[in-house]
């Protein structure tokens, strides 16, 4: 006999909820219903949900409504995150079930448009045990040449990695940690801080991809590592990003003697802003390329932390615009409905014109602004 359909979204309903670290009570609360015990009839499948009950709680649960629909919950692709401190797991449940979600989002997109990208990037074998910084800098000059990064690579490395590396960028206010990778049936992805600052951010992208270049290695196994496996991990990943956004040739043409023989923010905030990145994540370039001392990048850095001078946040729209393009080709093309396409863009269709103006898409005239786009 065949399942009943509301055991079987009874059961995804629970499982959704568990793996986002939700008490049924929480659930209820933003369900709009009175209390935990609907939430047991309905996982229990003995209460029937219409079908914009079923449309809500899978808004919530931050999947597709086809996933509610379909029965109990597949194990999600690992992701990678990277926290500093101590974050709030339950935010971290939220934040990585839409983060994934959204990747799952541009996937479908890209099949609809026929519009996937094939990653030039190659994928390194990384022993922990053997690894050196040195090596360090050999495959930054090996990445930042397959994109055509040139001397300031920040300026272009977003768009580098959608369009040459296929990778899904996305930006979220984050509380359960500082930006995550991951990579799955979608691809590879990676999600930015957007409360951070702007030269931050980039740099974390450069952390982040060092991760999905060396995944099949290290994230793979990533609960197999020791904590000290972890931190090396962590530091060559800086390594890397550092040696990615700021190329030796071209730090040693930027930073004069006087800056290097006296740094000081005055002096470093102009060559940092050319890489577009931190004064403290050039002044620790400079050591690694024994331009100044680590004495001296501490007493600078020490004086930063004082002044708490970590640059504004960079105001971003948190879905990349080449995903947005292809959601609106798709449905341009008939591909999808009206109400899919909002439903995508994270939005309603009463305000689908105002959402795609930010994007730089005029939906009454602008038609055409997709189909423009690289197949």
């Amino acid at each position: 006999m065949a399942e009943k359909p509301d055991l079987r979204i009874g059961a995804a309903v629970a499982a959704l909820r568990k793996r986002r670290g939700m008490t049924q009570h929480a659930l209820a609360k933003q369900f709009g219903v009175g209390s935990a015990q609907i939430i047991s009839t309905i996982e229990k499948g003995q209460r029937a949900l219409k079908a914009s009950e079923a449309a809500r709680l899978a808004s919530i649960l931050s999947v597709p409504l086809s996933d509610l629909l379909s029965g109990p919950v597949t194990n999600d692709p690992f992701v990678l995150w990277r926290a500093e401190a101590e974050h709030d797991r339950v935010a971290r449940a939220d934040e990585q079930a839409l983060f994934l979600l959204r990747c799952r989002r541009y996937a479908f997109v890209e099949r609809l448009t026929d519009s996937g990208v094939a990653s030039e990037l190659p994928q390194f074998s990384l022993r922990l045990d053997k690894a050196r910084f040195e090596d360090m800098e050999a495959w930054s000059n090996r990445v930042r040449n397959v994109l055509g990064l040139g001397d300031t690579p920040a300026l272009q490395l977003r768009q580098a990695l959608e369009e040459h590396a296929g990778i899904k960028v996305f930006v979220s206010p984050l509380r359960g940690g500082s930006g995550a990778a991951t990579r799955g049936s979608f691809g590879a992805a990676i999600l930015e801080n957007s409360d951070e600052p702007s030269s931050r951010r980039v740099f974390s992208l450069a952390h982040e991809l060092f991760h999905l270049l060396t995944w099949d290695s290290v994230a793979a196994r990533e609960e197999e590592l020791t904590e000290n496996e972890r931190e090396r991990n962590e530091k060559l990943a800086n390594a890397f990003g550092s040696a990615l956004l700021m190329p030796e040739s071209s730090v040693r043409q930027q930073v004069d003697s006087e800056t290097s023989a006296r740094p000081a923010w005055h002096r470093l905030l102009p060559v940092a802003a050319a890489f577009a990145v931190s004064p403290t994540a050039l002044l620790f370039r400079m050591v690694n390329l024994k331009l100044t001392s680590k004495a001296t990048a501490g007493e600078l850095e020490a004086i930063r932390r004082e002044r708490n001078d970590g640059g504004e946040p960079r105001q971003e729209q948190p879905l990349p615009r080449r995903f947005v393009l292809l959601a609106f080709r798709a449905w341009c093309d008939g591909n999808i409905s009206l109400g899919k396409l909002a439903e995508i863009l994270e939005t309603t269709v009463g305000l689908l014109e105002p959402t795609l103006a930010e994007y730089g898409v005029d939906m009454e005239n602008d038609a055409q602004e997709a189909a423009g786009l690289p197949a």
